[in-house]
């Protein structure tokens, strides 16, 4: 076995005897924190992540938190393109060590970023697929069906608002502390009409 397959395999432990694996998991768990300045939190999330690639296996416990922390770090600030590329990394490797949980949540997160984007047609699907998902899998950490669903309504009420329709976080995630840490707010359904493709078809005709 090669120096960069013992690195991979186990991460490389200081002189004060600290796996660095333990120092990405602090990082991430700082990041994560909202109290911090977005500049700080943007920075310690990059750099936890990129510990995390020289130090630990994709599907590491730290690796995954820092991913994760990095996802959310750049919801937070608007950068739903890259944030997507990340939950979309996550799905991969949560079903790769065998957690459905995360997995489903990283789907939900996954999608959220997508319809933020406009790229509704792709995040209603996905939304179908946590749906299913969710109505087979029997880990605690699994968002419940109610909360898809929920979601799945909100997306649809920006992309299709109605009169006197509110916008607001689904009931059910009050209960689920971990999935309102990854579900960034579904986009106020006005500005949300402007990037919408279901609303582009629409927009197209009302110009000719």
């Amino acid at each position: 076995m090669n120096g960069t397959s013992r690195t991979l395999a186990q991460p490389r432990t200081p002189a004060g005897g600290i796996h660095i694996s333990d120092l990405v998991s602090i990082a991430a768990e700082a990041a994560a924190d909202r109290d911090y300045p977005h500049d700080v939190r943007d920075l310690i999330s990059r750099r936890a992540c990129q510990l995390a690639q020289h130090a630990c296996t994709p599907t590491a416990a730290a690796a995954l938190s820092a991913t994760r922390t990095r996802a959310i770090v750049l919801d937070d600030a608007g950068h739903h393109q890259q944030a997507a590329e990340l939950w979309g990394q996550l799905i991969t490797r949560h079903h790769t060590v065998g957690q459905a949980g995360p997995a489903l949540q990283a789907r939900l997160a996954h999608a959220t970023c997508l319809h933020r984007q406009g790229r509704c047609i792709e995040a209603l699907d996905l939304i179908t697929i946590a749906w299913q998902t969710a109505t087979e899998t029997t880990d605690d950490d699994a968002p419940t069906v109610a909360t898809v669903l929920q979601l799945y309504r909100l997306m649809l009420d920006a992309c299709h608002p109605r009169p006197g329709t509110a916008q607001i976080n689904p009931p059910q995630l009050a209960g689920q502390p971990d999935m309102l840490a990854v579900l960034p707010p579904v986009a106020d359904a006005g500005e949300h009409q402007q990037i919408c493709a279901y609303q582009a078809p629409a927009r197209s005709r009302a110009r000719r």
